[in-house]
Protein backbone atom coordinates (compact mmCIF):
# COMPACT_ATOMS: atom_id res chain seq x y z
CA UNK A 1 0.00 0.00 0.00
CA UNK A 2 1.19 3.45 -0.89
CA UNK A 3 -0.09 7.27 -0.54
CA UNK A 4 -2.09 8.22 -4.05
CA UNK A 5 0.55 11.13 -4.18
CA UNK A 6 3.79 8.74 -3.88
CA UNK A 7 2.20 6.52 -6.85
CA UNK A 8 1.74 9.49 -8.70
CA UNK A 9 5.34 11.15 -7.95
CA UNK A 10 6.74 8.09 -10.22
CA UNK A 11 4.69 8.06 -12.68
CA UNK A 12 5.38 11.33 -14.53
CA UNK A 13 6.67 11.02 -18.16
CA UNK A 14 7.82 8.01 -20.37
CA UNK A 15 6.94 4.63 -19.94
CA UNK A 16 4.89 5.38 -17.03
CA UNK A 17 3.28 8.07 -18.80
CA UNK A 18 0.18 6.02 -19.70
CA UNK A 19 -1.36 4.58 -16.69
CA UNK A 20 -4.95 2.90 -15.85
CA UNK A 21 -5.81 2.66 -12.25
CA UNK A 22 -9.37 1.81 -11.19
CA UNK A 23 -10.82 4.19 -8.00
CA UNK A 24 -13.43 2.99 -5.80
CA UNK A 25 -16.38 5.32 -4.44
CA UNK A 26 -18.13 4.26 -1.29
CA UNK A 27 -17.45 -0.08 -1.86
CA UNK A 28 -18.80 -1.35 1.41
CA UNK A 29 -18.57 -4.85 0.63
CA UNK A 30 -15.25 -6.38 1.67
CA UNK A 31 -15.66 -9.21 -1.17
CA UNK A 32 -16.24 -6.73 -3.67
CA UNK A 33 -13.27 -4.94 -2.87
CA UNK A 34 -11.37 -8.51 -2.80
CA UNK A 35 -12.76 -9.25 -6.06
CA UNK A 36 -11.73 -5.69 -7.55
CA UNK A 37 -8.19 -5.97 -6.76
CA UNK A 38 -8.11 -9.40 -7.83
CA UNK A 39 -9.10 -8.41 -11.32
CA UNK A 40 -6.96 -5.28 -11.59
CA UNK A 41 -4.02 -7.40 -10.69
CA UNK A 42 -5.27 -10.44 -13.43
CA UNK A 43 -5.49 -7.55 -15.99
CA UNK A 44 -2.31 -5.75 -15.67
CA UNK A 45 -3.88 -2.54 -14.31
CA UNK A 46 -1.60 0.06 -12.63
CA UNK A 47 -3.37 0.38 -9.18
CA UNK A 48 -6.65 0.53 -7.55
CA UNK A 49 -7.84 3.44 -5.17
CA UNK A 50 -8.83 2.52 -1.96
CA UNK A 51 -9.72 5.61 0.34
CA UNK A 52 -9.94 5.01 4.06
CA UNK A 53 -13.05 6.62 4.13
CA UNK A 54 -16.32 4.89 3.29
CA UNK A 55 -15.04 1.67 1.73
CA UNK A 56 -14.35 -1.84 3.15
CA UNK A 57 -11.41 -2.35 5.59
CA UNK A 58 -8.36 -4.02 4.31
CA UNK A 59 -9.17 -7.04 6.27
CA UNK A 60 -9.89 -10.81 6.08
CA UNK A 61 -12.40 -10.59 4.00
CA UNK A 62 -10.72 -8.63 0.92
CA UNK A 63 -8.05 -11.28 1.54
CA UNK A 64 -9.94 -13.75 0.63
CA UNK A 65 -11.98 -12.70 -1.92
CA UNK A 66 -8.70 -11.81 -3.30
CA UNK A 67 -7.56 -15.44 -3.56
CA UNK A 68 -4.73 -13.74 -1.73
CA UNK A 69 -3.61 -11.32 -4.84
CA UNK A 70 -4.16 -8.49 -2.54
CA UNK A 71 -1.03 -9.09 -1.36
CA UNK A 72 0.29 -8.58 -4.82
CA UNK A 73 -1.79 -5.51 -5.51
CA UNK A 74 -0.85 -2.05 -6.13
CA UNK A 75 -3.36 -0.44 -3.31
CA UNK A 76 -3.47 3.34 -3.01
CA UNK A 77 -4.68 4.61 -0.89
CA UNK A 78 -6.18 8.29 0.29
CA UNK A 79 -8.77 10.09 2.70
CA UNK A 80 -10.89 10.46 0.83
CA UNK A 81 -12.27 9.69 -3.42
CA UNK A 82 -12.57 13.16 -3.97
CA UNK A 83 -8.58 13.69 -2.47
CA UNK A 84 -8.02 10.91 -4.79
CA UNK A 85 -9.64 12.38 -7.60
CA UNK A 86 -8.28 15.82 -7.24
CA UNK A 87 -4.76 13.98 -6.91
CA UNK A 88 -5.40 12.47 -10.29
CA UNK A 89 -6.41 15.11 -11.75
CA UNK A 90 -3.37 17.54 -10.86
CA UNK A 91 -1.42 15.10 -12.37
CA UNK A 92 -3.24 14.71 -15.93
CA UNK A 93 -4.98 12.04 -15.51
CA UNK A 94 -8.48 11.87 -17.19
CA UNK A 95 -11.57 10.83 -15.04
CA UNK A 96 -14.14 8.58 -16.43
CA UNK A 97 -17.05 7.29 -14.16
CA UNK A 98 -19.20 4.30 -14.61
CA UNK A 99 -22.61 5.11 -14.64
CA UNK A 100 -25.96 3.49 -16.17
CA UNK A 101 -26.83 6.86 -18.34
CA UNK A 102 -23.14 7.55 -19.85
CA UNK A 103 -21.51 6.85 -23.23
CA UNK A 104 -21.27 2.94 -24.33
CA UNK A 105 -18.41 1.89 -23.05
CA UNK A 106 -16.76 -0.28 -26.22
CA UNK A 107 -17.21 2.91 -28.16
CA UNK A 108 -15.79 5.20 -25.68
CA UNK A 109 -12.77 7.31 -25.84
CA UNK A 110 -10.23 5.99 -23.47
CA UNK A 111 -7.23 8.27 -23.16
CA UNK A 112 -3.87 6.57 -22.15
CA UNK A 113 -3.90 8.54 -18.59
CA UNK A 114 -7.08 7.43 -17.12
CA UNK A 115 -9.03 6.70 -13.70
CA UNK A 116 -11.78 4.60 -14.18
CA UNK A 117 -14.49 5.56 -10.75
CA UNK A 118 -16.58 2.88 -9.56
CA UNK A 119 -19.45 3.73 -7.49
CA UNK A 120 -21.27 2.21 -4.94
CA UNK A 121 -23.23 -1.30 -4.86
CA UNK A 122 -26.96 0.36 -4.42
CA UNK A 123 -26.60 4.08 -5.05
CA UNK A 124 -23.44 4.29 -7.90
CA UNK A 125 -21.52 7.50 -7.82
CA UNK A 126 -21.84 10.20 -5.62
CA UNK A 127 -22.75 13.47 -6.39
CA UNK A 128 -19.20 14.79 -5.00
CA UNK A 129 -17.85 11.87 -7.04
CA UNK A 130 -19.35 12.56 -10.42
CA UNK A 131 -18.74 16.12 -10.20
CA UNK A 132 -15.08 15.64 -10.71
CA UNK A 133 -15.93 13.31 -13.37
CA UNK A 134 -15.02 14.24 -17.12
CA UNK A 135 -17.05 11.84 -18.62
CA UNK A 136 -18.97 9.30 -17.85
CA UNK A 137 -19.52 5.45 -19.92
CA UNK A 138 -21.53 3.03 -19.02
CA UNK A 139 -21.63 -1.20 -19.61
CA UNK A 140 -24.37 -2.03 -22.22
CA UNK A 141 -27.03 -4.22 -20.81
CA UNK A 142 -30.06 -6.10 -22.09
CA UNK A 143 -33.55 -4.95 -21.41
CA UNK A 144 -34.99 -4.90 -18.05
CA UNK A 145 -31.25 -5.01 -16.12
CA UNK A 146 -30.38 -2.32 -14.21
CA UNK A 147 -26.92 -2.82 -13.40
CA UNK A 148 -24.09 -4.83 -12.56
CA UNK A 149 -22.10 -6.41 -9.58
CA UNK A 150 -19.22 -3.51 -9.22
CA UNK A 151 -17.18 -6.46 -9.11
CA UNK A 152 -18.56 -7.59 -12.65
CA UNK A 153 -18.89 -3.90 -13.48
CA UNK A 154 -14.62 -3.79 -12.83
CA UNK A 155 -14.28 -6.72 -14.92
CA UNK A 156 -15.83 -5.56 -17.82
CA UNK A 157 -14.11 -2.35 -17.92
CA UNK A 158 -10.47 -3.91 -16.61
CA UNK A 159 -10.74 -6.25 -19.77
CA UNK A 160 -12.12 -3.66 -22.31
CA UNK A 161 -8.93 -1.65 -21.62
CA UNK A 162 -6.13 -4.47 -21.82
CA UNK A 163 -8.29 -5.25 -25.03
CA UNK A 164 -7.85 -2.06 -26.70
CA UNK A 165 -3.80 -2.19 -25.55
CA UNK A 166 -4.06 -5.64 -28.19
Amino acid sequence: MQPVEAFLDRRRRGKDWATTVLVLDRVHNPANVGMILRTAVGAGLDGVVVPHAGTADLGPVVLKASAGLAFGATILRSATTEDALDALRAHRFTIVGLAADGDPLFAADLPDRRALVLGNESEGLSPAVRERCDRTVAIPLAEGVESLNVAVAAGVVAYEVVRRRG
